[in-house]
């Protein structure tokens, strides 16, 4: 009974008992599973035990004592199972296992094999025959009265659980290290360690998991872990009290998706009591040129048959009128929230009515296995209850058993709370299929009841194809010339015009004479520039230029000049906000500051409009990043953000975020104090990848008053001077420059 007997991290051999939980094995797993004993105590591996105590629940076992010698009754019924003479043999216990159990296929093969090997090697040791058919009538009598339903769980492609909370042992040990070797998983908790070293005194029947702790304490019990899944399973019995019906996902698949989701409910065996759907992700495809077509085809089929909603572009958040109608109150804990808030889970069909509230129970409980906040899970609840409420008349009216309606969602899901949705609709009578097409973009659904087809072509799609009008094609050479241009334009440091959809601002810091080396080089050439997907890391200039050298005040103006380029905008002492934005308070944020983008857009104060989105949303965005960071109430920094002169507007509409960035100079020769909103102002600039130059030849106080330290550089270049007349930029002329001028200076011109 010999196994790998090399220690695992922590990482891999727990984490490797969650993977799977209940989900088809591939075929190079579904012949073994993991046989690991834990010997060390810590809060983490508390946390791992208390993860793994729910799987056993829902599929294998848990065992706090050793396994029973079995009664005299149960020993009579497993010797009638024995025909002839008894033979430790594959074939003969394939036979009595066959003959006791029922049990058959491949899994009677393999168990008949690792119980064969088990009784062969302990003859070795000495062990007659009437001993090794004693072992075996022992293994016959705790397969029935224990292992029964794991073993069908195991024949249906699942993974059991077992969970072995004693000093075991050693025929223990053998039957769980067979049972280990044909699919199930077993974790061992050994709170004395010499107890399993004489059943196992090579310690080859399982492998011991590599972790940092202290021995576990001697009070320490699984009564804890009990207690409060008991108190799951109470509270989601009595959410479904009327559900008669059980939702069986993925067990039926062929694996070919979009096939199987057309399948009728008759081909599926769908009873009254039964209902076999479909819960599952595509990732890439596997050909672009009929990927748009087949969703089309397949749509209008499905159409035919049965209630469809696609969602694309992700799930707009509930607006206030949805959650004002979500009835709650304050709650100390899980159960009370669940319980209260599923009252707002209403059905013309009590079954379904049930399905959904167990559904809404199952989810939350999960979320807030991992995350234990009850204010925190309060919020993603009122999300699934508004969503619900959206789409429920599009996938349930009319419902009737065995009918499954199907959700088709484009583009893989962006964060938690669409994964928390799409969780609770794949525990309801409908198919849930994610299309995941750009491998680009990962979707946010982690789920192991989840079953995935992925494929290696990356292939960009905005929408789904609902219609003869969206659906547009590309022919080969299209295709081809997009993977040449990701080839060419992916991580070679070259970059095609307006690449990048959003920049992040990084503050570079720099001598005043660097300022005019870097202020004309493209953003791209700049030191820390980088760009990774669709997002660019842009190094930006922010700084106060303080005093005049030299108190030359000529050659002052004339290099302010030199720094103005097609893209400058130069405010001299005057406020730069010129019209503020009109809009109230109540459409710009809600109660707690959070920027209400939806109702900014469709306000007709809203001056951004003409922007493309992908510019609406990059601005929008840098707004939302500025009021946590702004002097201002939420509501007059997002009125700042929205009071940009369509000037400014033009400037970043056309800014290129590998090219040359656009530049605003500040002039205040007075002393005028700069306003804090003409502050947060030039900080929302920057945010959007401006280059800003305060020049103060007073040295005077400036934005830096109202902003955070060090948001600004200050460079004193010289003495501070007083009451300067600004020229004016536009009819300017330079001094003429000498011949050593010429010759020496940085352009040569």
């Amino acid at each position: 009974m010999q196994s790998d007997n090399n220690s695992f991290t922590f990482c891999k051999a727990l984490e490797d008992l969650l993977n799977k939980p209940g989900n088809v094995r591939s075929s190079a797993e579904a012949n073994k599973g993991n046989c690991i004993r834990l010997t060390l105590y810590s809060p983490d591996i508390d946390r791992f035990i208390e993860r793994y105590y729910k799987l056993c629940r829902g599929c294998g076992g848990v065992f706090e004592n050793k396994l029973a010698n079995p009664a005299a009754e149960e020993t009579a019924h497993s010797l009638s199972a024995l025909k002839g003479t008894f033979s430790s043999s594959e074939g003969y216990i394939s036979d009595c296992l066959r003959n006791a159990l029922s049990l058959g296929g491949p899994l009677c093969g393999r168990l008949a094999e690792e119980i064969s090997r088990c009784l062969n090697d302990s003859e070795k040791k000495g062990m007659n025959d009437n001993i090794r058919k004693n072992v075996f009538v022992k293994f016959l009598c705790w397969l029935k009265k224990y292992f029964d339903a794991p073993l069908a769980a195991i024949s249906r492609g699942e993974t059991p659980k077992l969970l072995y909370f004693a000093d075991p042992g050693k025929h223990d040990l053998w039957l769980l290290e067979a049972l280990s070797k044909c699919g199930f998983d077993v974790l061992l908790i050994l709170k004395d360690e010499a107890a399993y070293n004489a059943a196992d005194p090579t310690g080859a029947l399982s492998v011991k998991a590599n972790v940092s702790g202290i021995s576990f304490p001697k009070d320490y019990s699984l009564d804890k872990f009990k207690s409060y899944f008991d108190s799951c399973d109470r509270l989601i019995a009595d959410l479904s009290r009327d559900v008669k019906t059980e939702i069986i996902p993925n067990v039926w698949l062929s694996g070919e998706l979009l096939a199987d989701i057309e399948r009728s409910p008759e081909s599926r065996r769908n009873t009254g009591n039964r209902i076999f759907t479909l819960y599952g992700r595509i990732n890439g495809t596997e050909d672009k040129n009929a990927y748009l077509g087949n969703l089309y085809n397949m749509y209008l089929r499905l159409k035919a048959q049965r209630r469809v909603l696609v969602i694309d572009e992700g799930i707009k958040p509930p607006s206030n009128d949805e959650i004002a109608a979500v009835r709650r109150g304050n709650y100390s804990d899980i159960f009370s929230l669940i319980r209260d808030l599923s009252k707002n889970i209403v059905h013309s069909s009590a079954m379904l009515q049930g399905l959904m509230r167990k559904a809404f129970g199952e989810v939350m409980l999960e979320y807030f296995e991992n995350k234990k906040d009850v204010r925190r899970a309060l919020a993603k609840a009122v999300y699934l209850l508004c969503w619900l409420k959206r789409y429920q008349f599009d996938l349930f009216s009319g419902w009737k058993a065995p009918d499954a309606a199907a959700l088709l969602f484009m583009g893989g899901c962006k964060d938690g709370k669409e994964s928390l949705f799409l969780k609770l609709i794949s525990r309801l009578p409908a198919d849930v299929l994610i299309f995941a097409p750009d491998l680009d973009k990962k979707c946010a659904l982690h789920d192991p009841r989840l079953f995935e087809r992925n494929f290696v072509n990356s292939f960009p799609v905005q929408k789904f194809p609902r219609d003869e009008a969206a659906l547009q094609m590309g022919t080969v050479a299209f295709y081809a010339e997009r993977e040449l241009d990701g080839m060419l334009y992916n991580d070679t440091g070259l970059y095609r015009n307006q690449q990048f959809a959003k920049a992040n601002s990084l503050r570079l810091r720099s001598t005043y004479e660097e300022i005019a080396l870097l202020w004309n080089e493209d953003i791209k050439y700049r030191p820390n520039f980088t760009a990774s997907g669709g997002t660019a890391v842009i190094p930006v200039i922010a700084a106060k230029i303080s005093g005049v050298r030299d108190k030359d005040v000529k050659n002052y103006w004339d290099n302010i000049y030199d720094l103005i380029t097609e893209d400058t905008a130069v405010i001299a002492n005057s406020p730069i906000i010129s019209e503020k934005y009109p809009g109230s308070p109540g459409h710009t944020v809600d109660r707690s500051g959070r920027l209400q983008i939806r109702e900014i857009k469709q306000n007709a104060a809203y001056r951004y409009g003409f922007l493309s989105e992908e510019r609406q949303d990059y601005i929008l965005d840098k707004i939302k990043l500025l009021i946590e960071n702004s002097p201002l109430t939420p509501a007059e920094t997002a009125a700042v953000g929205l009071s940009l002169s369509s000037e400014l507007l033009r400037v970043i509409q056309k800014f290129d975020f590998t090219g040359k960035n656009p530049k605003l100079i500040y002039i205040n020769t007075t002393e005028t104090v700069i306003t804090p909103e003409d502050s947060v102002m030039t900080a929302l600039l920057g945010l959007l990848g401006f280059d800003v130059l305060y020049f103060l030849p007073t040295g005077y106080r400036c934005a830096e008053s109202y902003l955070k330290p060090g948001a600004i550089e200050e460079h004193k270049i010289g003495e501070y001077m007083f009451d300067l007349a600004v020229p004016n930029f536009k009819s300017y002329s330079k001094r003429k420059k000498s011949l050593f001028d010429r010759i020496f200076s940085r352009d040569g011109s």
